[in-house]
């Protein structure tokens, strides 16, 4: 399904910062979440049980460091790319921490946005300016 959804929404990524394609990748992972309800969250991000679990409790730590390290809107692709691409570990944050790690932010950022804005998929595919799909989720991550 993300290879589907990138080859016909991949072209609407408005920039190469961090936070376009964190966002892009949520929106990717809420699509699929929303066309495979059924299927298991760990098969959906590709996670193992254990780094599923991780994520899901230390969905504020990570936040917290994608602010620290000043990762948002960065457009050095060495400091993140590990957050966002099949990697053994995602730098700079502790072991347990699953490469990709940023697909579940943008996820749950982009479930925020949802639960605030009555659209539809296809129009959230559309929306293209990360910095104000930001500020309009009201994210804020859990625990």
């Amino acid at each position: 399904m993300e290879v589907w959804c990138n080859r016909n929404f991949q072209h609407l990524v408005s920039g190469r910062d961090f936070l376009s394609q964190m966002i892009y990748k949520g929106k990717v992972m809420y699509f699929i979440n929303t066309i495979l309800p059924n299927t298991l969250d760990v098969d959906k991000f590709r996670f193992t049980d254990e780094q599923m679990q991780w994520v899901i409790e230390n969905e504020a730590a990570i936040w917290t460091y994608f602010i620290e390290q000043d990762l948002l809107f960065s457009y050095q692709e060495k400091d993140y790319r590990s957050l966002l691409n099949y990697s053994p570990f995602a730098k700079g944050m502790p072991q347990d921490a699953p490469a990709r790690a940023a697909y579940y932010i943008g996820y749950k950022m982009i479930e925020q946005y949802m639960n605030i804005h009555d659209i539809t998929i296809e129009e959230l595919m559309f929306l293209t300016d990360s910095r104000q799909l930001l500020q309009e989720s009201k994210y804020k991550p859990t625990r």
